[in-house]
């Protein structure tokens, strides 16, 4: 586990703010590789995080249904996707 100090910056010399970035860009990547446009992946990242908030324990299968309900139904989560 890596350790940060006060200003988040860990052992290898790489702020929070840079994983966070590195975590974000690799999911846009990985949709944009199954196909959504990249001009819709703001929304559905915001759609996403407000569905996770909800509910926190919900399954993948889930988590589509959810999506789908919110007019998602032309692209399905998968777990590679936000692993």
């Amino acid at each position: 586990m890596k350790k940060t100090d006060l200003m988040g910056v860990d052992d290898f010399g790489i702020s929070s703010y840079q994983n966070g970035d590195i975590m974000m860009r690799t999911v846009i990547d990985r949709l944009v590789i199954k196909g959504m446009d990249i001009t819709s992946i703001p929304n559905y990242i915001r759609d996403l995080a407000y569905i996770i908030s909800f509910n926190k324990l919900s399954s993948l299968q889930g988590l589509n249904r959810r999506l789908q309900l919110l007019g998602w139904d032309d692209f399905e989560l998968d777990e590679h996707t936000f692993l």
